[in-house]
């Protein structure tokens, strides 16, 4: 049984080799959380490549054991995602992913957000093809969820592109008490969806174009569509 460890995968990626190889750590989680949610079973020899920052180079461990050991440390969050999802329950975030003392996202949950935000646009495609048109709800509950994890990317811009949107949001301590729960619902829809009509076989998993850039005034979305923030990852 696979057993994740944040406090081995904090050490692993204060080396050199991982982080010339991988985005940190957080954004990895983020967008592994992402693919786990997603109606589409995607096999971590696929999403595994997407965490890195070259494909064509692969990362130099020091030996065997060690690559192998980092490699499962990453599976096992994927893993515990599935099966947080699978049963019903809320899924527990790493506790270094906070608010810090000013109740604004630490660097952590920043990081998280972006890593999400990427993989779910990654993965957006299959989601609409998914979603049943006949439950609002359903994709509302997206729409919440990449709402907040943008508010805790780039507060200004949601409040300035998406003025009624983020009116509707509560204060920053009750959007972070939200997360888990939001972040379980989703899930949770994902797996549904996912036993339904158009079986995963048939679904084709989008090319993933990579941008490192973080969004600014009229810039695009950090998820690295092209599209501009305003008109991305918030629906």
């Amino acid at each position: 049984m696979l057993i994740f460890d944040v406090k081995a995968l904090e050490h692993d990626f204060q080396h050199a080799n991982v982080k010339e190889s991988f985005n940190n750590l957080y954004h990895c989680l983020g967008f592994i959380t992402a693919i786990a949610s997603s109606p589409a079973q995607i096999k971590p020899s696929e999403w595994i490549k997407q965490l890195m920052l070259n494909e064509d180079k692969s990362p130099q461990f020091d030996n065997d054991a060690q690559a192998k050991k980092f490699s499962l440390n990453l599976i096992a969050w994927w893993k515990l995602c599935l099966n947080t999802f699978d049963k019903g329950d809320t899924i527990s975030l790493p506790e270094t992913i906070a608010l810090n003392d000013l109740n604004q996202p630490n660097q952590a949950l920043f990081d998280y957000g972006i890593g999400y935000l990427k993989g779910y646009k990654w993965l957006s495609s299959i989601w609409q093809k998914k979603l049943p048109q006949s439950i609002p709800e359903a994709e509302n509950s997206l729409i919440m969820l990449n709402l907040i994890l943008a508010r805790f990317v780039n507060e200004d811009e949601v409040a300035k592109n998406e003025p009624e949107l983020y009116q509707q949001l509560p204060d920053m301590v009750s959007c972070f008490k939200s997360l888990p729960p939001l972040i379980s619902a989703v899930g949770m829809l994902g797996k549904d969806l996912s036993e339904m009509e158009n079986p995963v076989s048939e679904i084709v998993v989008p090319e993933f174009k990579k941008k490192t850039k973080l969004v600014g005034r009229n810039d695009p979305c950090m998820c690295g569509s092209g599209k501009k923030f305003k008109k991305c990852c918030l629906h």
